[in-house]
């Protein structure tokens, strides 16, 4: 093999080092970028399913809010002297009926908020919305039904408001531990 022949070779050779390195280069951008491109598309996926659940995590609280504003009103007609009709029988009398609505309302309310938090979980947040749901819907029927004197009702309340708040601090807690996560 000559001289010529030796150069052409080499910089046949060269030039395809410098095309595989090309596209070898290239392709490894390419795949990088990819990557890259997947990495920020699941972290701002994380980011938005972080803003719904807080969302969602404070709508259940406010919901429970006005299911207690509810509630207070219900014992504030209470001592009202039309809150019984003897002639409604088991059915409300118009007092009962009129603190009944927005109650009412209150705890569909917070219901919804609970059935928001089995969309965007975690599943241990929404079965506690839950329990918050079932527990407030007892402490307003227990006030609106109830036909104890004052003093046993209002003990019943407040042990069902004690276990109330224990869930409302562990929803608070178990919120806090969703959202600090770096997995949300």
């Amino acid at each position: 093999m000559d001289q010529g022949s030796a150069a052409v070779w080499a910089a046949g050779f060269g030039v395809l080092g410098t095309l595989a390195g090309s596209l070898g280069g290239a392709y490894l951008q390419r795949k990088a970028a990819l990557q890259q491109v997947r990495e920020q598309a699941a972290a701002e996926a994380r980011g938005q399913l972080r803003d719904e659940r807080r969302t969602a995590f404070a709508t259940v609280l406010d919901r429970l809010d006005a299911v207690g504003v509810a509630l207070n009103q219900i014992v504030e007609a209470r001592a009202q002297p039309d809150w019984r009709d003897a002639e409604a029988g088991d059915e409300l009398s118009a007092r009962q009926r009129e603190v009944w609505e927005p109650a009412d309302a209150a705890l569909r309310a917070l219901r919804r908020a609970a059935w928001t938090l089995a969309v965007t979980g975690p599943d241990s947040m929404a079965d506690l919305a839950t329990e918050i749901h079932k527990a407030s819907a007892a402490r307003v029927l227990l006030a609106l039904r109830s036909t104890g004197e004052w003093e046993a009702v209002h003990a019943e309340l407040t042990a069902a408001r004690a276990q109330l708040d224990d869930l409302r601090s562990r929803f608070i807690q178990g919120a806090q531990a969703v959202l600090v996560s770096p997995e949300t």
